[in-house]
């Protein structure tokens, strides 16, 4: 017996592609709730990676790139692509992650020229032309050399870091378990340690969107990081106004 059916689109508003780490245990709960509006799609895709961060092991993710992207779902409509990883975004450059992205996306969807993507370098310095930041503190979980290699990519662009914190960990599983309270700790100490017009939890694995309310009341200024300005950049990138889950100083600007 052959039944009838009626046929709704999915993501009526926007369908958006994540590239997620393979041991980030933070981002996909994070984006389910920053990313509320109806009509919203979201789709995510796994990305070998070493278990250590270092200077010489991120870049060996351009590999796995545009396999990941291969494997978003097809026919789906995305119009944006998130690549989640804050520092291979750094250490790789910007160009090289959007570039390969695409590649791997080109093997099976065509049109694929118009697909933005994005990642949380791209989207913090978006994030800080809108809110007008020129002076960035950092809080970062990794080893300081890897920490340097965002500064220098904020500093190309006028963006100055008069102050760095740092966990000094290099092993991704152990950057998801540390605790909400820690990290909003060091955002507050880091802030209060310096002139700043805002402050940046750099990493995707890093749990910080659950703080970011609390520490803007505490501090009179934005707070950011990594998930909420990607989240905020793929929206924006889709063309959509939407808040996100969070709140906060940028969820308030809603044009890019």
């Amino acid at each position: 017996m052959k039944l009838p059916y009626s046929f709704d689109t999915l993501g009526h508003r926007a369908s958006f592609g994540l590239l997620i780490l393979q041991e980030d245990h933070t981002i996909d709960p994070d984006f389910r709730w920053l990313l509320p509006g109806d009509g919203l799609r979201l789709y995510s895709s796994r990305v070998r990676c070493p278990p250590e961060v270092t200077l010489d092991s991120l870049p060996t993710m351009q590999a796995s790139l545009p396999i990941a992207a291969e494997l978003l779902p097809q026919q789906a409509g995305i119009s944006v692509i998130g690549y989640g990883c804050t520092s291979a975004s750094a250490v790789m450059g910007e160009d090289v992650v959007a570039r390969v992205i695409r590649a791997g996306r080109a093997v099976v969807e065509e049109g694929t020229a118009d697909i933005h993507v994005t990642n949380p370098l791209s989207a913090l310095k978006a994030a800080c032309k809108v809110l007008k930041i020129k002076r960035l503190a950092v809080v970062s979980p990794y080893v300081p050399e890897v920490s340097e290699r965002l500064v220098t990519r904020l500093k190309d662009v006028g963006i100055e870091v008069p102050a760095i914190g740092s966990f000094g960990e290099h092993e991704e599983h152990v950057v998801a378990g540390i605790s909400t309270d820690s990290v909003r700790d060091a955002i507050l100490e880091v802030a209060r340690r310096t002139a700043c017009d805002a402050v940046f939890a750099s990493c995707t694995n890093l749990r910080a969107c659950e703080v970011l309310a609390e520490c803007e009341a505490t501090l009179g200024m934005p707070v950011l990081a990594s998930n909420q300005v990607l989240a905020w950049h793929m929206l924006r990138l889709a063309g959509l106004s939407d808040p996100l889950g969070c709140g906060g100083a940028l969820s308030d600007c809603r044009v890019l």
